[in-house]
């Protein structure tokens, strides 16, 4: 994934690693600010409270995590998201959903066109879907509301912490109404790419994320859209065998 510059300056040692890929974990599967208690008591990490509240505070001064003032809990960065990604490529859970989807959908996948395909996606991961068809200049999108239902969270969890992101709203507009020319004009130069927040090429949206795929007979360009707390391995091993087949 080239877009990523190598993250030369990683968290500091393996412990500092462990606790911030398990609160970004978390953190994806609740959705709220993660307290140093709340990873002991739900991950089972071996160290005391007091080590990983430590930890956290090291890490939000080295700019991974950051704190709201209305809790006590932190989130990631875009900073730890970048971790997070650059340690995703070679994590064995997104072979493993790969290879669960192969055994449930590589029969469908095999004769089933973009829009059905799109649909499939769309349907197991509950997001929103999209691909160029470059022989034929065309984009194709499936889920819209998915899109809307993570930005609608977004905007609670904002106001939630006190902070509102007054271009949100905007920025979707103007992005939505210029994402066909847009897509049409991004190119991936490997096989796949995840961009993070504002470093999506083609969609001005802090808050989301996107997996981006090439098909290796097609050179069709697959990807979902959505929030940044999206299940990274579970949709990266569906786009990856998608891109096997197409």
């Amino acid at each position: 994934m080239k877009h990523l510059a190598p993250n030369r300056k990683q968290p500091k040692n393996s412990r500092h690693q462990i606790v911030l890929k398990q609160l970004i974990q978390s953190y994806i599967e609740k959705g709220e600010p993660v307290a140093s208690q709340y990873l002991v008591v739900h991950y089972g990490i071996n160290f005391s409270s007091a080590t990983i509240r430590n930890d956290l505070q090291e890490l939000t001064s080295e700019g991974y995590l950051e704190k709201f003032h209305v809790s006590s809990g932190r989130v990631p960065t875009n900073k730890a998201w970048k971790f997070f990604i650059e340690n995703l490529a070679q994590d064995q859970e997104t072979e493993r959903w790969r290879e669960k989807w192969r055994l449930l959908w590589q029969d469908k996948l095999l004769i089933y066109g973009w829009e059905e395909t799109l649909n499939l996606i769309t349907r197991q991961l509950n997001i929103f879907s999209f691909c160029y068809l470059p022989q034929d200049n065309e984009v194709k999108k499936c889920g819209f509301g998915y899109l809307l239902n993570d930005l609608f969270e977004e905007l609670l969890r904002n106001r939630k912490n006190n902070y509102l992101e007054t271009d949100l709203i905007e920025n979707l507009v103007t992005s939505l109404e210029n994402f066909d020319n847009n897509v049409k004009s991004f190119n991936i130069t490997t096989d796949e790419e995840i961009f993070v927040g504002n470093k999506i090429p083609f969609i001005k949206l802090d808050c989301l994320s996107t997996i981006i795929v090439k098909t290796k007979n097609t050179k069709t360009l697959v990807g979902v859209l959505g929030n940044k707390r999206m299940a990274y391995a579970k949709n990266l091993g569906l786009l990856r065998l998608v891109a096997d087949i197409k």
